[in-house]
C-alpha cells in the first residue's frame, strides 16, 4: 500500500506526514513511510515502546528507529525490522529479558548480516543478499526447521532450501520462503504436534507446497495464504474465523472435527489480480492491482465495517467509511 500523508481507519481520520508505503495494527497502529520511519499511536507510551509511562498516545508520534525494512504485529508484541537490527516491545517470549512485560523497545540478537527479516511469536528468521535463509528462537513445534529433539536455537542456523529465497514471511509458529523459481516452502506447526498443513509433526524439514505453482506474495497467521502469478489468492490451515473464505469458523480447529482444517490450498473465490496479501486480527487481506482491497475473516478489533462477531465472505473494502 502507498498513499500520501492520510489515514483513514474506522471512526476516525489521521493525518501524517510523507508517504505512507504499509499499514499495520497490535499494539496500536503503526504507519510505515518510504524514508524508513514510522508513525505509532492507539494505546499506552508504555505498550507502543515510547517509555514507561502509561499515558495514551492519541496522535502519531514518529518512532526512533530508522531505515526500517519491516513491521511485525502478534499478538502481544510488535516488533520492527532493518535489514541489521530487530526491536521488539511489548510480552511475548520472542523478547529476550525478564520479566518480558518490562517497557521496550529491545534488540533481538541475530548474529548473521541479513537483507531482509520476519518475526514470529518465539522466533526470528532473516534472509541473507545471497539468498540464504537463517533462523534462531524456539524449536519446539519446527519454527526453525530443525530437528524436534533442539527444543531452542540459540544461533542463528541455516534452513537447508533447494534453492536461494527472494522473501520471508512469518506466523506465530510457522515460516514460509519463496524461492527463486516462485516455489514456496514452509516449516513449522498451526497448532500442538500439527504441519502448517495439519499433519502430524514429525518432519520439520521445509515443505514444497507443489500444487501451488509459482508464487509472488505469501503472509502466514491462524491461515498461511498465497498469491499465485495469475493473480489468485489460495489459503491453507485451520477452519477458523472464516480465513478460508467460506464465513465457517470451527473452534476449537480439532483435526478429528470434519472439515477443522483445509490440508491443501482452497482458492479464495471471487479475488483476481492480486499482488499481496496479508492478515491481523482474525482478518486476511488481499490488494490487487487496481489498488482496491479485498478481505474476508471475522473483524476481532473493529477494523473493518462489518459486523465484528461473524466471519464474512471475500469483499471489497472501501475507505474511507
Amino acid at each position: 500500500m502507498r498513499c500520501g500523508g492520510r489515514v483513514s481507519i474506522p471512526g476516525n481520520e489521521i493525518t501524517l506526514e510523507g508517504t505512507i508505503t504499509s499499514f499495520h495494527f497490535g499494539f496500536g497502529y503503526v504507519a510505515l513511510r518510504d524514508d524508513g520511519r514510522f508513525w505509532h499511536w492507539g494505546d499506552t507510551e508504555q505498550r507502543l515502546g515510547f517509555s514507561s509511562a502509561t499515558t495514551q498516545v492519541t496522535q502519531p508520534r514518529l518512532g526512533m528507529f530508522e531505515n526500517i525494512l519491516s513491521v511485525h504485529r502478534l499478538l502481544n508484541n510488535m516488533c520492527v525490522s532493518s535489514a541489521r537490527q530487530t526491536m521488539c516491545w511489548g510480552n511475548a517470549p520472542i523478547i529476550p529479558r525478564n520479566p518480558r512485560t518490562l517497557p521496550g523497545p529491545v534488540e533481538v540478537p541475530f548474529s548473521v548480516e541479513t537483507v531482509h527479516r520476519v518475526v514470529g511469536w518465539q522466533h526470528l528468521c532473516g534472509l541473507t543478499a545471497e539468498g540464504r535463509v537463517y533462523c534462531r528462537g524456539n524449536n519446539s513445534i519446527g519454527q526453525c526447521a530443525q530437528p524436534l529433539s533442539v527444543e531452542t536455537v540459540t544461533v542463528p542456523t541455516e534452513v537447508t532450501l533447494p534453492l536461494p529465497a527472494v522473501r520471508l514471511t512469518a506466523g506465530e509458529s510457522r515460516t514460509c520462503a519463496i524461492l527463486q523459481d516462485r516455489s514456496v516452502y514452509c516449516w513449522g506447526s498451526s497448532g500442538p504436534e500439527r504441519r502448517s498443513d495439519g499433519t502430524p509433526l514429525e518432519d520439520t524439514a521445509p515443505r514444497l507446497w507443489q500444487s501451488l505453482g509459482e508464487v509472488i506474495d505469501a503472509s502466514s497467521a491462524i491461515v498461511t495464504c498465497a498469491v499465485k502469478v495469475d493473480g489468485t489468492v489460495w489459503c491453507w490451515g485451520a477452519r477458523r474465523y472464516g480465513l478460508l473464505g467460506d464465513a465457517v469458523n470451527i473452534e476449537p480447529p480439532d483435526l478429528d472435527l470434519p472439515n477443522a482444517y483445509a490440508l491443501e490450498p482452497v482458492q479464495i473465490e471471487g479475488i483476481t489480480d492480486a499482488i499481496e496479501v496479508t492478515h491481523g486480527a482474525g482478518v486476511t487481506c488481499a490488494l490487487r492491482r487496481d489498488n482496491a482491497v479485498w478481505c474476508w475473516g471475522r473483524d476481532l478489533n473493529r477494523q473493518l465495517p462489518w459486523p465484528q462477531g461473524q466471519p464474512q465472505r471475500p469483499r471489497e473494502v472501501l475507505a474511507p467509511w
